[in-house]
């Protein structure tokens, strides 16, 4: 069974269409491979620019300890974060607002129980068996 699935990948991959669909589909990895070859590599001036390049790893090519640098990413993410954070408190701003907003949901949740619960008892009573 596994070499017919073979034979059929390598009939497949010999066939011209479906090259030529590999080479238009597969993505361009030259900007990546020089980024990569980039990536704390000292300028002309003599200076190396810091960046981070991922989360809880050291990026330095020497083994030293690196700074990051602000990215647009991560300043995007905590502009995010202090939106949400903003729109949060404009919702409640007083701790009274929060405490009945919390009291509502809960009486909601409790009525929604109430109504499951005698869903259910009925749907059990239905299903007893009643003869004639």
């Amino acid at each position: 069974m596994l070499w017919n699935v073979q034979q059929r990948l390598l009939m497949l991959a010999s066939c011209p269409i479906v090259q030529s669909l590999y080479s238009v589909e597969t993505p361009d990895l030259s900007p990546l491979v020089q980024a990569e070859a980039a990536h704390n590599r000292m300028d002309a001036d003599g200076f190396v620019v810091v960046t981070r390049k991922r989360k809880g790893r050291n990026t330095s090519t020497d083994g030293e300890v690196t700074v990051g640098a602000a990215s647009d990413a991560a300043s995007a993410a905590r502009a995010a974060k202090r939106a949400k954070k903003k729109r949060a408190d404009t919702i409640d701003f007083y701790q009274f607002q929060r405490h009945e907003r919390k009291r509502e949901q809960l009486t909601k949740l409790r009525e929604q129980f109430e109504a499951d619960r005698a869903r259910i008892a009925k749907m059990r009573l239905d299903r007893k068996f009643k003869p004639l």
